[in-house]
């Protein structure tokens, strides 16, 4: 039973008419003019004709003349109006409908590296792609899979290709990782782990997919073991998330590793775009095809070289006494990113030793409960609002966050009400505890 329990947890008339004979009748008019001259009767004719057709030659140009500059003169007052009502404006957000994204936002040309880059920046995290995948991620959904971060897990596959990185505790002080891919795939992520209500309400905000292997929910014979309000599969139905969890896609997106040493829950991997493939057969629907719209966050280029801060250092815990799990986020001036530690060790890659870097580190203070449950399930506030400490640039703004149902997206605010607007390329989440102590010394 523990075996089964631990693969559940990681893992539809008509009638006819008599025509009357018009031609004997024509016929007949016809002969009455015979006595007169029928050629001068003829040159009479054309001339009345062309002086006809001279007079309704002139008609119609003059008609053609008059709307087209009718046609010019509305054209003219249309675009002064319409600059006037823009030119103060932001860019709009992208939108999305069967067909891909859409969107109004053109791309900056010091934030691209050449001109094979698109013109439709990634409504994740405000970073341009090239022309070859954009064609790909705007007609897809964005994909989020939940990553193993326990100390045994590590070193984890492809998390430097996710649009966006939520962390926060599963259960006992270790954390996991929410990663949403859209722009980017991966031969092979992992190790993936099980569901947890409160990734769900954010993945939400992105009408996204759900990657996992197994989940948090209620054994009908034992009910004490994990509570309704843990039940990852109830939310998902609430949500009515796509889900494809491993116990269902089985091996046509997912498989084990040979990892010597390491327990089984940390061996499961798969394929992003095995995944994209596996949503379009397990819902075939046409509803389903529709790339669903989100509201985009606001964002910005890098801030020149000598603006921005010379050193600075992000540490916090998200538990104490967890060593394994504390952060340190370390600032480098001249690639305007973060590298990220976490236990004392730098995390990289396994597969190409890329260190894990981000543009953007979002501090998000939550209210954590006990549900109470046989296996200590943990829930954490995702509705409603509290403080944030966002780090770009080698600088902290502080800011409040808000988020008023599963599908809206949370918002950040600076301290006059304003979006903050935030660094193109990856964003990490960083969800704790409200209360915890954080540290943050920068220097210029």
């Amino acid at each position: 039973m523990p075996e089964i329990n631990t693969l559940l947890e990681e893992g539809i008339g008509n009638k006819n008419e008599d025509l009357k004979d018009n031609s004997v009748k024509n016929a007949s008019n016809f002969k009455k003019d015979s006595g007169r001259d029928k050629r001068n009767d003829l040159d009479e004719k054309t001339e009345t004709f062309e002086k006809i057709k001279g007079k309704g030659d002139k008609l119609v140009l003059y008609v053609v003349i008059g709307v087209g500059t009718l046609l010019i003169f509305t054209g003219f007052i249309y675009a002064v109006s319409s600059l006037n009502y823009w030119k103060d404006k932001d860019s709009l957000s992208p939108l999305a409908d069967g067909d891909g994204l859409k969107t109004s936002i053109q791309k900056e040309n010091n934030n691209v590296s050449g001109g094979d880059y698109g013109e439709i920046p990634s409504p994740i995290n405000g970073s341009y792609t090239p022309k070859d995948s954009e064609s790909v991620w705007t007609k897809r959904r964005p994909l989020g899979i939940m990553i193993n971060n326990h100390t045994e897990a590590r070193p984890q596959k492809c998390l430097q290709n996710a649009d966006i990185v939520y962390e926060a505790v599963a259960e006992g002080g270790i954390t996991r990782f929410l990663a949403i891919f859209l722009t980017k795939d991966c031969d092979i992520v992992g190790p993936i782990r099980s569901a947890r209500v409160y990734y769900e309400d954010w993945l939400a905000e992105y009408q996204g997919i759900y990657a996992h292997w197994g989940a948090a929910y209620q054994d009908p014979n034992d009910p004490n073991v994990t509570f309704p309000e843990a039940d990852a599969y109830l939310k998902i139905n609430e949500l009515n998330l796509p889900d494809l969890d491993q116990m269902w896609v089985g091996d046509s997106a997912y498989w084990r590793e040979d990892r010597p040493g390491k327990a089984l829950e940390h061996t499961g991997y798969a394929s992003t775009s095995k995944l994209w493939d596996s949503y379009v057969n397990k819902y075939p629907e046409a509803d389903w095809r529709i790339v669903m719209p989100f509201d985009s966050w606001s964002f910005k280029d890098d801030i020149s070289e000598s603006e921005r801060a010379s050193s600075a250092v992000l540490e916090f815990n998200f538990w104490d006494l967890m060593p394994g799990y504390n952060v340190k986020w370390e600032y480098n001036k001249q690639t305007n990113t973060y590298k990220r530690y976490q236990g004392g060790e730098p995390i990289k890659d396994e597969d190409s030793g890329a260190e894990a870097q981000a543009k953007t580190i979002i501090m998000q203070f939550t209210q954590e409960s006990r549900v109470g449950d046989l296996k200590n399930h943990l829930l954490y506030q995702t509705l409603g609002s509290g403080d944030a400490k966002i780090y770009m640039d080698g600088k902290e703004t502080t800011a409040k966050w808000s988020k008023s149902s599963s599908r809206s997206r949370t918002k950040y605010l600076d301290a006059s009400g304003s979006p903050v607007k935030l660094n193109r390329g990856q964003i990490w989440v960083e969800i704790v505890p409200t209360g915890n102590t954080i540290s943050y010394q920068s220097s210029n």
